[in-house]
This record gives structure tokens, C-alpha cells and sequence, in this order.
């Protein structure tokens, strides 16, 4: 155990620097084996040792995870490698005050996943630095690729072309309702709007955007499509995209499940509603979860809301916290008070029931409302040229997904990533296929502004894709990024 410890902390830092040397010396194992032979080895201060060349090394955010391994250290009682003349009753038998001493096997698990995870931030910060240079050569590399295998005929285009045709008669339909509503605003703001460089159109983007989205929230599971079904500037892509989608789907299912709950007395609290985030999450990823699991998790974060309100607020003979389908309120700080009734409970396992199928109102709305989120994160462009704006937490908690704003958040940018990166490598066949499209579906009250629109914006060359730093929002490779 201690060889692979040594070795992962040696990983970590440059070979033959005063580090690596540090961590050489503390660690003889040759040492170590005659001290454990000898029973007089000292593992909770090789532990402590080994912490204290973690805490260097570590990002700021392990910081506190290491804390908390060094604290439950300090609470292991006894070691297994040290002759002990202490009786058993004496070794066992805790004192009144001391807290449950912690298990040896626990904190070592404890440190080499702590290990795990330091070594994939090192990792990623590599990938980070390189980012620049492998992309340089990763899109001349693909491009060349992609033109081989359209010689040869090894692909073709058929299902991109489909692909895009198909998102762009909708964009193009929709454009034409929405120029048919009459809008409120001066002429001058219009005006001025117009040629803010932050809300400059690229149509070919927009469409690229939109087709990208169609593909995830389609309810034909991505994986189930064939090769000639899905385009093929995307076949690097295709697992990748069906974990996107089953994630859009876990998420639109949660926020279904938190918008119900947050619906049923008692109101739950911020750090209340991230833990049943938390474990509705982790429910959704098991392949095992039943729908009483679902319900169960939702109520017991309730009732324990109950307990803690009745716990820090002083007896109301005039108000109950039972509000919501409840037959039989029960004065507060009884023993039943502090339980959801059956009405509520049957309630909940009713509603959610309904809820989370994927023809349900709820959760249709729900979804609509993240894509609506997921195209403005992609399409948007913030002060200093930065792609991507997250809507504020007020007008995410206004459409019900407040709860999902990290989650929403760096799913957004993974997607964001992956979209900026393939249409950097496609583009030069993007251009003509969406040119061409435009040209002869454009409907004959819009011709003349697609027209115009197209020949102003036909390709992806807008400031939003020219002004990118592929070093920071740039992914290394369409068939290699994490």
C-alpha cells in the first residue's frame, strides 16, 4: 500500500527534484519493511507524512477534503504494526467523552482516492496548457481525414445534409412568424440593436446551433439511430452526444421532481433542496431505481424539514405546518406532526408518477425551458468577447430550474465546447450545404430578407467564432475530449 502511495506522490512532481527526493527519503521501503518485521513501524506518522506531501501538492480545492482525512486520523485508535502491552478491555473500551474512533482502512481508502483525484486534476491542467498546440494540429489533421474518406467514399454527406435541411426550414419558419409579430421599442433602439456586435446574427450558426439541439432533445435515444441516420461530421461524436442527451434527460426529470416537492408543504431550504438534488441525481443514475425510490427520497427530506422546523420554532396551537393534503392536521411537536400524512404521501408518489413520463405536460415544459437555456448559453456572447451567458439565478427560479443552475451550467459548456470545436473543423462543408438549403427552401414572403441575411452572415466567420480563444474555450480533439 505505502509503494503505491509513493509512487502515485511521485507522479505528481518532476523526477529528480527536491521533492521527488523528500518523498524518496521518507518513504525506504526498504526501511519500512524491517520496522514492520520488527512490529515498531509508526503508520499513523507515515500517514501524517504522506498528508503533509498531499497538502503541497494539491489544488486549493482539496484542501479541505485533506483536513478532514488528517482529523479522522487523529481519532484511530491503536497500530496494527506496534507491539501493544495494553490489554484488550483497556484498547476497547472508549471513554465517555471521546468521539468513535475511526478505522484505519477507511482513511486509507480516503487517501488514495483523494490520490485518484489529485492526479486527474494534474491531468486536466496538462490538457489545459496543451490545449493550444493539439488543437493546431488536431483540425488540419481531422479536415484531412474527413476529405480522404469523402474521396474514397468511404462517407458521404447524405445524412448532414438531411440533418441540417431539416433544422433549418424550421429556423427559417419560425423567423418568418416571429418578423410577422408587430414589436414594441423606438426605431432607434431596433436600430442600435442591430449593429451591437452582441446581438449580430450569424444565421449559419444559429441553424448549426439549433440542429445540434434537435439532436439532443430528440426523443429517439441517439443510440438506437444508425450509422446512416446520424450525420456524419458527428460520427466521432455519437457516444458522446448520447451521454449529452440522457443528461439533458436526468436533468429536465429531476427539476420535474423538485418543482413538485418544492410544491408540498413544508417549503424546504436552500441547503434542504441541494441535498435532495443531490440525491434524486444519484437515484436517477442507478439502473435499479424504482419509482417508490424516487418518492421515498422526496419525503424524507420533508419529514426531515418537519423535524428541524419544529425543533427551531416554538409551538403554534393556532398553525400547523401539515397545509397541503392533510386530513387531520396534528398539533406541532407531536410525534405525527413530524410525518407527512398519507394524503400527502399518496399525493406525491401520484403526481410524480405522472410527472416523470416523457409525454407529461410538466415535463415537456421543463425541457423546452432548458433547451431555451442551453441556445442562449450557446448563441450568447458576454463583455470582453467571452461565449456563453448563463441566465441570472432570479430568472432561473422563475421557469423552475433554479435548483439546476450548476448542473445546467457545465452542461452547457461541455456542449458548447464540442459544437464550437466541430464547426472550427466542418466548416468548409457546412458553409455550401446550409448555403444551398437557404436558397431554395426560403419561403416566398422572406425571400428577400433571407437574402439578404444570407449573403450578409453565409458562413460561420462571425465575431463570436473568429474572437474565440481556442486555448480556453476550445476542445483538443472531437474524438478525444473529456
Amino acid at each position: 500500500m505505502l509503494t503505491r502511495i509513493r509512487e502515485q506522490l511521485l507522479n505528481m512532481v518532476q523526477p529528480e527534484s527536491a521533492m521527488a527526493n523528500q518523498i524518496t527519503e521518507a518513504f525506504d521501503l526498504e526501511f519500512v519493511q524491517q520496522q514492520v518485521d520488527r512490529k515498531v513501524y509508526d503508520v499513523k506518522a507515515a500517514l501524517e507524512g504522506v498528508l503533509q506531501f498531499m497538502s503541497k501538492l494539491c489544488a486549493p480545492v482539496r484542501d479541505a477534503a485533506i483536513r478532514q482525512i488528517q482529523q479522522d486520523l487523529q481519532q484511530v485508535s491503536g497500530n496494527p504494526f506496534q507491539q501493544d502491552s495494553t490489554s484488550s478491555e483497556e484498547r476497547t473500551a472508549p471513554s465517555a467523552t471521546s468521539a468513535v474512533p475511526k478505522d484505519l482502512v477507511s482513511v486509507l481508502k480516503g487517501i488514495l482516492e483523494l490520490l485518484e483525484s489529485m492526479l486527474m486534476d494534474l491531468a486536466n491542467f496538462h490538457l489545459m496548457v496543451a490545449r493550444p498546440s493539439l488543437e493546431q494540429q488536431a483540425i488540419p489533421y481531422e479536415q484531412e481525414s474527413f476529405k480522404d474518406s469523402l474521396a474514397n467514399k468511404k462517407t458521404s454527406l447524405e445524412a448532414t445534409t438531411a440533418w441540417l435541411q431539416g433544422t433549418a426550414v424550421n429556423h427559417l419558419r419560425s423567423s418568418v412568424l416571429s418578423a410577422s409579430v408587430p414589436t414594441t421599442g423606438s426605431a432607434a433602439t431596433t436600430k442600435s440593436a442591430a449593429k451591437s456586435p452582441t446581438v449580430k446574427s450569424n444565421r449559419h450558426f444559429e441553424i448549426f446551433v439549433n440542429a445540434v439541439l434537435d439532436l439532443l432533445f430528440s426523443k429517439k435515444p441517439l443510440e438506437t439511430l444508425e450509422k446512416r441516420e446520424f450525420p456524419e461530421t458527428f460520427s466521432l461524436d455519437q457516444l458522446r452526444m448520447v451521454r449529452y442527451q440522457n443528461e439533458i434527460q436526468a436533468l429536465a426529470l429531476v427539476a420535474v421532481m423538485m418543482n413538485i416537492a418544492l410544491n408540498v408543504q413544508p417549503p424546504l431550504k436552500d441547503k434542504e433542496q441541494t441535498e435532495l438534488k443531490e440525491e434524486l441525481l444519484k437515484l436517477m443514475e442507478s439502473a435499479g431505481t424504482t419509482m417508490d425510490n424516487l418518492t421515498e427520497a422526496i419525503i424524507e427530506s420533508k419529514e426531515k424539514a418537519l423535524l428541524i422546523s419544529t425543533k427551531s420554532s416554538s409551538p403554534s396551537p393556532t398553525a400547523s405546518p401539515m397545509s397541503l393534503h392533510s386530513s387531520s392536521p396534528q398539533p406541532q411537536g407531536s410525534p405525527k406532526a413530524l410525518l407527512l400524512s398519507e394524503d400527502q404521501k399518496s399525493y406525491l408518489h401520484n403526481t410524480i408518477e405522472r410527472a416523470i413520463s416523457f409525454d407529461s405536460t410538466l415535463y415537456n415544459v421543463i425541457t423546452q425551458r432548458i433547451r431555451k437555456v442551453l441556445e442562449s448559453f450557446l448563441l450568447s456572447t458576454a463583455s470582453g468577447g467571452k461565449s456563453g451567458v448563463m441566465p441570472d439565478q432570479a430568472a432561473l427560479n422563475k421557469v423552475g430550474l433554479g435548483a439546476m443552475a450548476t448542473e445546467l451550467e457545465k452542461l452547457a459548456v461541455q456542449i458548447r465546447l464540442l459544437t464550437k470545436y466541430n464547426a472550427k473543423v466542418y466548416q468548409q462543408w457546412y458553409d455550401p450545404i446550409l448555403t444551398k438549403i437557404l436558397t431554395s427552401t426560403v419561403p416566398p414572403s422572406a425571400s428577400a430578407s433571407a437574402s439578404a441575411s444570407t449573403s450578409a452572415s453565409a458562413s460561420f466567420r462571425s465575431s463570436d467564432m473568429s474572437s474565440t480563444n481556442t486555448g480556453s474555450d476550445g476542445s483538443c480533439s472531437s474524438s478525444s475530449n473529456n
